[in-house]
């Protein structure tokens, strides 16, 4: 399909938007919540390295996320070229 190399960029894109506009919204309205009730893994890295100066922390968690979101874009690579090697036969 000639829109599918447009689709999977789209995905890629809207997938990097999803996982970094929820920060600014939790931190402008609740700043965490009761009891930490609305934290996400990038406040969580903004609490420890800015509030709790512990880097180190902010650092490694900052790490796990960039490795999550990394294995996700190579499952999405992964599936694209299954798909590929089904369409082409």
């Amino acid at each position: 399909m000639f829109i599918a190399p447009f689709l999977a960029f789209y995905a890629i894109v809207e997938l990097i938007n999803m996982l970094s506009w929820v920060f600014s919204y939790i931190y402008v309205m609740t700043l965490g919540g009761p009891q930490n009730s609305t934290v996400v893994a990038e406040f969580y890295i903004y609490q420890q390295v800015f509030q709790n100066s512990q880097i180190g922390v902010g650092a490694a968690a900052g790490v796990i996320l960039l490795c999550i979101v990394s294995m996700l874009l190579v499952v999405r690579q992964w599936l694209t070229r299954r798909l590929a090697i089904y369409e082409s036969e």
